[in-house]
């Protein structure tokens, strides 16, 4: 399987893995922001690209903009204590919920 990049640009900005286990990842994207979320695992698939068909893997994803903070326990925490807040998360959905990518 694909695993999530270490690094990545998505709206602007950069985004560095700042920890994972198998199922939750944290990045940060700027000195104070932090995004948490169990991590998607999209299944096989063939894709069109410019006429040409492309075979893509089972493969760990990020939430798309429209999925942030609605599914897949996204969470984004900014300002002061962020990164302990976000910290204090990663652990509480490694601790207390159950294994899914839902």
């Amino acid at each position: 399987m694909k695993r999530l990049k270490e690094r990545f640009n998505k709206n602007g900005l950069e985004y560095k893995l700042t920890q994972r286990n198998e199922r939750v990842a944290m990045y940060q994207n700027g000195p104070s922001m932090f995004e948490v979320f169990d991590i998607p695992v999209k299944q096989p698939e063939t894709k069109v690209f410019n006429g040409k068909s492309t075979e893509l893997t089972l493969r760990e994803i990020v939430p798309s903009n429209e999925e942030f903070g609605i599914m897949y326990r996204s969470r984004a925490f900014t300002g002061i204590e962020s990164k302990t807040r976000a910290n204090n998360y990663f652990s509480y959905l490694i601790e207390n919920i159950p294994i899914s990518n839902t």
